[in-house]
């Protein structure tokens, strides 16, 4: 397609434009289908009681039953019993035709035409399409077996066998599906509602939806406006229910399916920007049992245009920091150099001379492994020389560095107030400065060290000496897991974990708690349920947001708690776009930080770049 729209669920997807639709064909007739032996199930009809009558008859002598039937239909079969007795039925694509996809129905006794019937009261043996299933028959009587040829049809084969004393059977396979969705008539939702919808029915995976268009599932379009990101939000799901969902073109091709579990996750954000000109969207939810529910919302997020920055002179860009005049910091890692430019990125010095560990004055101080970067409102400029094992700092001209803290690599215990020169790090990362404190996530020795910037003096905060875990508390009960990124916002210390956790440090009672944090879960979510993997640089703005380098992807996270995509799709790259179609490369810190017109800067390590990421309603 010419123009195109990204989804952004864990990978970045390609949605169409819209096209007129066409009048809903609302009529839904009952029709005895066994009477004909087969019939189409994309056509408009619910599946009645049937007779069988006129249907191939076989028993459980026969044996294996073979036949065909094309995709997407279904054909009856008479089952014949001499006997009463406990058998089981199954269906296998016959030998040869290893494309083939068939399941079961299996019906009660002595079927009779009701032209009333709808899933409440259809008397099938089960509410599912399956492989295989059990039942039990009554001597002379008889069995409506219906064989459903799924995507792909052809000949098959139905065997039949009595079922011993500790034998067991499993019923598997898709759902039931009796009412259809009507593809062009879907339900319109305009930017900021929500509705609140129910499971008329079973209803089918997604990606059955365009090609045969059946099941009990339902279609919705909303109108993204050109170039703006929406937010797509699922919420309020029932524990036992899973939601398959699925975006598609406007002719009705699917282009992208995702699923998830009420057990797991209740909410779920699908974040998806438009192209250039304004493009509709169809979706569908479907997969959920009869009854269950959800809701539904759609919200405009504006435009969010990735930029260049700085695009030449840097290795491996990693920690940012801008100032209140918004000069734009950079630490870059490689080059062993900190440097400094202005609001237009034009350079103003820098500062670095090769590997080593030597402070002093900007001729000859040198770097081991610099990282992270934070500025007081002095305009001191605080670094983590992370290879080194220290933390230095640099005046606010950039003419000489000087040590804070820092020895070797180990860690000082649990004793307080060690001096600044014998204290002892172990991959000191992140760092964050208030008026009185400075604040440094002790990666490896799973902790948050404190250094009082009166006399440089260094205090264990959260976490305990070199021992890792994911455990809220205060302070030295809890447990954090590699902390990496860290910022500061109204009172509390923001902190992202290797281990795909955001925690919160109140710096008034030490307390730690989790934000998010989850064993499993998608990217693209609403927290609690929230997984971030390999999470690195994080930010806030003025409004409390956290924003959240990780995986080429910049996260953000509302105060609320909703959690998903704001730039970037999730695959490496160096594009500049809109949205989720932009791309990134990240890898170590990836620092971001916000200048004080609300522009998010980021470090794009790999690509050797400062981008600059501009919001507009």
């Amino acid at each position: 397609m010419k123009n195109t729209m990204i989804l952004i669920l864990i990978l970045a997807f390609t949605l169409c434009k819209p096209t007129t639709s066409s009048s809903n064909k609302s009529n839904q007739a009952l029709f005895p289908l066994a009477l004909l032996g087969s019939t189409t199930v994309s056509s408009e009809y619910e599946i009645p009681y049937a007779t069988c009558e006129g249907a191939k008859e076989f028993t459980k002598e026969t044996g294996t039953v073979t036949d065909q039937t094309p995709a997407n239909t279904i054909k009856y079969f008479k089952f014949n019993s001499a006997k009463t007795e406990s058998l089981n039925f199954s269906v296998n694509p016959s030998t040869g035709n290893g494309n083939g996809s068939f399941c079961l129905f299996g019906f009660v006794q002595n079927q009779t035409v009701d032209n009333n019937s709808s899933l409440d009261t259809l008397e099938t043996t089960s509410d599912y399409c399956v492989s295989s299933f059990s039942l039990s028959t009554n001597a002379s009587s008889y069995r409506c077996i219906a064989v459903l040829a799924l995507s792909s049809g052809g000949s098959f084969d139905i065997n039949t066998s009595a079922i011993t004393s500790g034998s067991t059977t499993t019923t598997t396979s898709s759902s039931y599906f009796n009412i259809k969705p009507d593809f062009n008539s879907p339900t319109l939702l305009a930017d900021g509602q929500t509705t609140n919808e129910i499971f008329t029915d079973y209803s089918s995976w997604a990606a059955f939806k365009a090609a045969d268009n059946y099941g009990g599932g339902k279609y919705f379009k909303f109108t993204i406006p050109a170039n703006k990101t929406a937010l797509l939000s699922i919420s309020n799901v029932n524990s036992t229910t899973r939601i398959d969902g699925g975006f598609y073109s406007a002719t009705g091709s699917l282009l992208t399916s995702f699923g998830l579990n009420g057990f797991t996750a209740s909410n779920r954000s699908l974040t998806l920007t438009a192209d250039n000109i304004s493009e509709d969207v169809i979706f569908y939810a479907g997969g959920g049992s009869k009854g269950n529910t959800y809701s539904l919302s759609i919200k405009i997020q504006g435009t969010i245009e990735t930029k260049s920055f700085i695009s030449s002179g840097l290795q491996t860009p990693n920690g940012l920091a801008i100032d209140s005049s918004d000069n734009i910091y950079v630490v870059d890692t490689n080059a062993r150099k900190v440097l400094k430019y202005n609001s237009t990125g034009v350079l103003q010095w820098s500062i670095g001379n090769g590997v080593g560990d030597v402070v002093g004055n900007n001729t000859v101080a040198k770097f081991t492994a610099p990282n992270g970067i934070a500025i007081d409102s002095a305009g001191n400029i605080f670094i983590t020389d992370t290879g080194a094992y220290k933390v230095k700092m640099i005046d606010p001209s950039g003419t000489n560095i000087s040590l804070i803290a820092g020895s070797t690599m180990g860690d000082n215990g649990l004793t307080p107030d060690v001096v600044g020169t014998s204290a002892k790090f172990n991959t000191a990362m992140g760092i964050a400065v208030d008026n009185t404190y400075i604040y440094v996530a002790d990666r490896s020795n799973h902790n948050i060290r404190r250094i009082k910037k009166a006399n440089n003096t260094v205090s264990m905060l959260a976490g305990a000496p070199n021992t890792n875990g994911k455990l809220d508390g205060i302070g030295t009960d809890a447990r954090l897991w590699y902390p990496y990124g860290v910022t500061i916002f109204d009172g509390s210390l923001y902190i992202t974990e290797d281990g795909s956790a955001v925690r919160k440090l109140n710096l008034t009672t030490s307390e730690v708690t989790t934000l998010t944090s989850k064993t499993f879960g998608y990217s693209n979510a609403d927290t609690p349920s929230v997984q971030i993997y390999g999470m690195a640089g994080i930010e806030s703005d003025n409004a409390g947001n956290l924003y959240i380098s990780s995986s080429n992807v910049v996260f953000k996270m509302n105060p609320a708690g909703k959690t998903f995509h704001f730039a970037g799709s999730g695959n490496s790259g160096d594009i500049l776009s809109y949205g989720v179609k932009s791309k990134f490369w990240f890898s170590g810190l990836s620092d971001l930080a916000f200048d004080s017109l609300g522009n998010l800067y980021i470090a794009d390590s790999n690509n050797a770049k400062i981008k600059k990421i501009v919001f507009s309603p």
